[in-house]
């Protein structure tokens, strides 16, 4: 079966290619000597052909467009891994799914081999799951679930592991820093944990002014740092404490998922004795960190570690909830002919949310 997929091919340059379902799956490219298969591979009994309905661009997509390739994605090779999709063929021994219906893909499990983790091919028409399992690698989307949403899934589980890793719970005041997918997908995943004070911290007035509506039962707390210092008013809001090492905003959790390194080093300087700090966003700078200050104040320093299966039903869950405006996250719809005007497009973060391509 042939179909057409993006590929990076270099530096700030995406290329569409076509490809056969029964070539290395639909995800080995002929052109890249790491991944290059000469026979041809039949699907096996256990596999499902997905048609991508609507796919979204990562920021990790977005950070890869210009190097023009890595370690894990080579040039020649599909990418892309927020989807929601279609079953549109099933082997034999396939019955857990029905032809029609709407899957979530896990990216980790969609393929066996391992190389291919992570990276599906969400920007190609058609992607192949091997060994297809509920619950595994695929996951039923609900009908009130529109595809916009359910393309989110993906980046959603990984700000609901920052949340779960926070241990954040009922009475705790919470700060979010970064209103992108992540940032706002922890709030949620904060409020659906029953926590009612979480303010999320952002430089974009627009990016918060979605994130202000995005709870439709208790609008979020909003502060942007055009409007002065976010440690000032973290002061007047929350109250001081004192510690060991000086004067501390007394909030209980604190979740990075801006990746802003002078940012980072004074959340560290000012949270009180046994605060948790979830740490989402992925540094690119070395931070400074003060162990006297780990060692005194009791504070839980926490790496989010991506996400987890379990993480992807109480996602689904949060959406179909009918409690958040995820739709309003989706900034931007590309068709999929487009793409490489997407990708270049959301280069430049202050112009959208999210970006989705369309393949409907």
């Amino acid at each position: 079966m042939k179909f057409r997929g993006w590929t990076i091919e270099g530096p700030s340059y995406v290329k569409m290619k076509e490809f056969d379902t029964e070539v290395g799956k639909g995800l080995i490219s002929t052109e890249d000597p790491e991944f290059e298969t000469t026979e041809r591979v039949p699907l096996d009994d256990n596999d499902v052909i997905l048609r991508n309905r609507v796919s979204s661009i990562c920021g990790s997509d977005k950070w890869l467009y210009p190097l023009g390739g890595d370690i894990r994605r080579p040039r020649g090779c599909q990418f892309g891994h927020e989807m929601v999709s279609e079953i549109i063929a099933m082997g034999k021994n396939v019955q857990d799914f029905e032809i029609g219906e709407r899957v979530f893909p896990f990216p980790i499990n969609v393929k066996k081999n391992r190389r291919f983790a992570g990276r599906p091919g969400a920007f190609s028409e058609l992607v192949v799951c091997e060994d297809a399992k509920l619950d595994f690698n695929l996951y039923r989307i609900p009908e009130n679930v529109s595809d916009e949403a359910a393309s989110m899934i993906e980046p959603f589980t990984v700000g609901f592991r920052a949340a779960v890793t926070s241990k954040a719970k009922p009475g705790d005041k919470c700060v979010v820093f970064g209103a992108g997918p992540i940032g706002l997908s922890a709030a949620i995943c904060l409020r659906e944990r029953g926590v009612e004070d979480v303010l999320i911290i952002n430089r974009s007035k627009g990016r918060l002014e979605i994130a202000k509506k995005l709870d439709r039962e208790k609008p979020f707390d909003t502060f942007s740092t055009l409007d002065g210092d976010w440690r000032e008013y973290c002061f007047d809001r929350y109250g001081s404490v004192f510690t060991q090492t000086g004067d501390a905003i007394d909030v209980d959790v604190w979740i990075d998922a801006a990746s802003h390194k002078e940012t980072f080093e004074d959340i560290y300087r000012l949270c009180k004795l046994f605060a948790r700090i979830s740490v989402v966003g992925v540094h690119h700078k070395e931070v400074a960190l003060d162990l006297r200050k780990l060692t005194w104040s009791g504070v839980e320093l926490l790496g989010s570690a991506g996400y987890r299966p379990e993480d992807v039903p109480a996602v689904i869950n949060a959406m179909a909830s009918g409690r958040y405006d995820i739709e309003s996250m989706a900034t931007h719809l590309f068709p999929f002919e487009k793409f490489d005007e997407a990708i270049e497009f959301c280069q430049d973060g202050s112009k959208c949310l999210k970006c989705q391509i369309d393949f409907r």
